[in-house]
């Protein structure tokens, strides 16, 4: 055996493709070393210190992006390369806080890290911070562009190509508005949608949400719309709905007869078209 790193407050995350591990140590102070091993070597190459948490790792593994908190609820994230450590900051003031309590994606990267957009001073009170996207070409950060004085959250392809996000928000009726970037150009995508009721694709072809939502029975309509904001009914009277990364939707609908609660799944496709059941009394729906 041989001890690689120690003092590591979280856990290491192992590649699944290549031979090295993004490793925590000389934890103090809330904050630690991160340091990618080469488990076949045993070789360590520290990346950066001070650091809070990894962000996301690159689909090739070899990269990774992070967090350093600098107070509380708030923290800047920087993108360094397994093989030539270059700490870089790609995201500033991103409030985590509302990400950990609220669910808001205040930050999101394509899967090659060619593109970062991110929310900086996101405001808890209004519900809104302003948006900015950077280009990473050949492992350097570009400079940033803000794109958004008003946005409630965020959302980047897979290849990076489009930007979705989220913009607003509403506390009367509890909705948001939203938008894609595309080639420096923004388009409005459906408005009155229900918050924490969206899911964008990874492909950056369609979004799916819940409209007209009915508080007192928690169901609504749900809609989805392309990158062209072309705008299709999928189905009404939803109490939950789930996408599959082909396209399928699933969707879980409540009645009740009597006294008796009765619960069926059923399926579609996001761009719209016949909706098939799937079962009917259902208990629950263990994994979309």
């Amino acid at each position: 055996p041989k001890a690689l790193a120690e003092k590591g407050l979280l856990a290491p995350v192992i590649s699944q493709k290549t031979e090295c591990a993004y490793i925590y140590s000389n934890y103090k102070e809330n904050f630690q070393t991160l340091s990618c091993v080469d488990l076949a070597r045993g070789v360590n190459t520290k990346l950066d210190e001070q650091v809070t948490e990894i962000i996301k790792i690159r689909n090739d593994d070899g990269a990774v992006i992070y967090s350093k908190a600098y107070e509380t609820g708030k923290a800047d994230y920087y993108f360094a390369n397994a093989k030539t450590p270059n700490p870089q900051t790609v995201a500033t003031a991103v409030n985590t806080k509302a990400i950990e309590e609220k669910g808001i994606a205040s930050f999101d990267a394509s899967d090659d890290f060619s593109r970062i957009a991110y929310i900086g001073g996101f405001d808890t009170a209004t519900m809104k911070g302003a948006l900015y996207t950077m280009s990473v070409i050949n492992d350097y950060a570009g400079s940033e562009m803000r794109i958004s004085d008003d946005a409630y959250s965020c959302d980047v392809s897979a290849d990076g190509a489009v930007v979705r996000f989220a913009t607003g928000y509403n506390p009367d009726f509890n909705t948001v508005n939203l938008v894609s970037y595309l080639n420096s150009t923004t388009l409005a995508l459906s408005n009155g949608v229900a918050v924490g009721a969206f899911t964008f694709d990874k492909l950056g072809e369609y979004a799916i949400y819940a409209k007209d939502v009915n508080t007192e029975n928690v169901v609504g309509s749900i809609e989805s719309v392309n990158k062209k904001a072309k705008i299709k009914q999928i189905d009404d009277g939803v109490s939950a709905y789930g996408l599959k990364k082909d396209g399928t939707v699933l969707l879980l609908k409540r009645s009740t007869e009597g006294e008796v609660q009765k619960t069926t799944l059923y399926k579609t496709k996001v761009s719209g078209g016949k909706v098939k059941l799937i079962d009917e009394e259902v208990g629950k729906v263990l994994s979309y």
